[in-house]
Order: structure tokens, then sequence, then C-alpha cells
């Protein structure tokens, strides 16, 4: 406020004006506003992004978990099946060991009886009997130590299509008699792999009898060598066009001793994973009703041992 100037030592003067001042920061205040507004959004979308980021972590941290555990159940089914086949094949061995025996005795037993009535009763067949069933009980029997020997297999170079053509050759006169069609397709470059071809003939043979007894009215049989995934092994895929595998029984088709067959032993199939799991290859089979069996084996490459 402006006063009048009094005389010295008098009070104040009365006031005789004012002077107002003002300054206008609405627009400052906008700037404000909206600078907080800004950093609000912007604090709100970093967290909606680091939230998204985090749950994207948890997720991927759960398939991870999901993955190992999945990974480790498997690891303690096989080694639980690996236990239970050792256990069975030290069985197995023993009690066919002690059969095959008495066995030997029967079947010879047999044959001087047979010579013996062929010159009295030619027509007699009883003898001949006893020596076929003691023939096929010996054949059971070296399939029960097949299941129980530890495969080691002799790796040397061969050609794994020339494995499965010597399969495919012993199996024809079967083939040829139920009118069953055979493609090839072998598409590798000829190179010899480190294999046990023995052993590889004895898988071959199992799958194949399947696949003949699966089609008893005619069909196709495909068989086909490949090379391994990036070019690395062998892939052997052996495909019918029977009636096909239902789930239930797929679930235990590898199980020791499981047949769906009259006179099966259900050896055939854990013999042969066996074989290709001692080549450090693996076994897949994909079936269904009505839609037939694909038997895939992939086999790594391997190194042949060193000559000492």
């Amino acid at each position: 406020p402006f006063r009048l100037e009094g005389k010295p030592g008098a009070s104040q003067g009365p006031v005789v004006g004012v002077f107002e001042i003002t300054q206008d920061i609405s627009r400052d205040l906008m700037e404000i506003g909206k600078f907080q507004g800004i950093i609000l959004l912007t604090s709100t979308l970093i967290m909606g992004l680091l939230f998204l980021v985090l749950r994207q972590i948890v997720k991927q941290a759960e398939v991870i978990l999901d993955r190992r555990e999945r990974a480790q159940r498997e690891l303690e089914a096989q080694l639980n099946q690996a236990e239970r086949l050792a256990a069975l094949g030290e069985m197995t061995a023993g009690v066919a060991h002690e059969i095959r025996n008495p066995l030997g005795i029967i079947s010879s037993t047999a044959e001087l009886l047979r010579e013996r009535l062929n010159k009295y009763e030619p027509n007699n067949r009883l003898a001949q009997i006893i020596v076929e069933e003691a023939n096929r009980l010996n054949e059971k029997v070296s399939e029960f130590l097949d299941l129980a020997r530890d495969r080691a297999p002799n790796l040397r170079p061969c050609r794994l299509d020339q494995v499965l053509e010597r399969s495919l050759e012993f199996l024809q006169p079967q083939i040829d008699k139920h009118h069953i069609q055979v493609e090839r397709h072998y598409a590798g470059d000829g190179k010899a792999q480190a294999a046990d071809p023995d052993l590889l003939h004895q898988a071959f043979l199992n799958i194949l009898i399947n696949a003949i007894q699966a089609m008893p009215e005619g069909g196709a049989l495909k068989v086909a060598v490949t090379p391994g995934q990036n070019g690395q092994g062998s892939e052997i895929r052996i495909q019918d066009s029977g009636a096909g595998i239902d789930p239930e029984t797929m679930k235990k088709i590898f199980n020791p001793f499981f047949t769906t067959k009259e006179k099966g032993s259900g050896l055939g199939l854990p013999i042969v994973k066996s074989i290709i799991e001692s080549h450090q290859g693996t076994i897949k089979i994909d079936s269904a009703p009505g839609q037939g069996t694909a038997v895939t084996i992939t086999l790594p490459p391997l190194s042949l041992p060193e000559q000492g």
C-alpha cells in the first residue's frame, strides 16, 4: 500500500493507494498435470510390461519344471523297468537252463523211440509229436535265454539295406503265401555303418513276422532305410497295412510275456527293443485300429572297436 509521509516521529500516514501484482500459473499447473499424467502412464506401462515379462518367465519356468519332472518320471520308469528286466532275466535264465537239460533228454529219448517204433508201426506219430513239441519248447527256452542274455553287439561295417533284404529273403515264402506286396525305399548313400548284422537280422525278423501275421489276407508291406537326422546314422521303417493295434495294447507292447497271439511267448518285441538299445538306438511304434502299424528304428553312428 501507499501512504502519505508524515512528520518525523509521527505515525504512518493514511493509505492513499495499493499496487496488486499477480501471476497467471494456470498454464504451469496444466503442464505439471500433463507431466504427472505422463509419469503415471509411463509407470503403469512399465509395471504392465514388467508384469507380462515376469508372467512369461514364470510360465517358461513352469514348462521347464514340467519337462524336467516328466523326464525324471520317464527315467525312473526306465530304471524300474531295467531292474525288473534284470531280475526277470536272471530268474528266466535259471529256469531255462533247468528246463533245457531234461528237455534234451526227452528229445533224444523220443528220437530213439521214434526210430524203434518205425520198424513196427511206421504210421504211429506219437513219438514224432513228442519230438516236435520238445523242439517247440526248446525254441521257447531259447527265447527266454535271448531275453536274459547281455547283448554286446559285435560291431562291424554293414549296410542296413542288405541286412533288411536278408530278413525279407528269409521270409519270402511266407510273404508269397499271404500275397503280400513289398515296397522298398532305400535312400542311403550305400555306405556301411557300424552295427551287428546278426542281431539286427534277428530284430528285423521279429518285426517282419509280426507285420506278416497282421495281414493274413494279404496287404502292403513298406520297408525303408533312410539317413538319420542331420544325415547322422540311419532310420529304418517297417510299415504294414494290417488291422493295427488298440491304445491299451500299445501301452503293454514292450512288456515281457505280454502277447495277443494264441501261441506267442510275448518275448519278440522286448528282445527287439533290447537289441536296438544295445546299438544305442531307439524304437517307436505308431499304430491305430484299422490303420496298420509302423515301426521306426533310429540308429546313431557308432564307432568300430579298435583293432588290438
